[in-house]
């Protein structure tokens, strides 16, 4: 009330603040009374880390600090179907789960907010599926020292290796791609015995032995 007799109360309302500390005063039956406001709190953010790199395929979860000021409000902006984010939004400091779900495809990116700063994640590729054929199953050679080659068919990006159980047979070169080429040298067999030697040839689940 503005006025009255007696015992009373005077109730104030006070405006919202948007910018610095400020007071004033009210005089009630002739005695002043002081009023102070604080300021609007001015919100920084910080995240860690700030990044997702080279995230499986299979999908990972991985914590995201958010460090900010208490009673200044976040939230997560911008992220994808296959990025998912708990909590979504908060107050004051506090940790987000990022979790990338799996990659069934080819490499992919994306960059979203989290309390307003950019936050990065990149996951590689599904590995492929991969099936192979490799030519010859086997290799006869005379006495003499040759140079052989195994061609391996498989699908791009797949891998291929190669090893020998013998000394007298080398390994000079392992190719890439579709038609990947193993390329061998034999020494020559000066003893008057035949002798027999295995090449394995190994890939994403998979093995083959070509005898020489």
């Amino acid at each position: 009330g503005n006025s009255g007799t007696g015992n009373g109360v005077v109730r104030l309302s006070i405006l919202q603040n948007s910018g610095n500390s400020r007071s004033g005063t009210v005089t009630v039956a002739g005695q002043t009374v002081t009023v102070n406001q604080v300021g609007a709190a001015t919100c920084s953010y910080k995240i860690d880390p700030v990044s997702l790199a080279n995230v499986q395929a299979a999908g990972a979860s991985a914590p995201v600090t958010v460090t900010t000021t208490a009673g200044c409000a976040w939230e997560v902006k911008g992220n994808p179907s296959w990025v998912t984010a708990t909590p979504v939004s908060s107050t004051g400091s506090g940790t987000v789960l990022v979790t990338v779900q799996p990659n069934t495809g080819s490499a992919r990116t994306t960059t979203f907010k989290i309390a307003g700063e950019n936050f990065s994640v990149a996951q590689l590729a599904a590995a492929p599926v991969c099936t192979y054929t490799v030519s010859p199953n086997s290799i006869d050679v005379s006495s003499d020292s040759h140079t052989q080659t195994i061609t391996v068919t498989t699908q791009a990006n797949c891998p291929v290796a190669a090893t020998v159980d013998v000394e007298w047979i080398s390994i000079t070169s392992v190719g890439v791609g579709p038609n990947a080429i193993v390329s061998l040298s034999i020494q020559r067999n000066a003893s008057k015995s035949d002798r027999t030697g295995t090449v394995t040839i190994t890939g994403q689940n998979f093995s083959r032995a070509v005898q020489i």
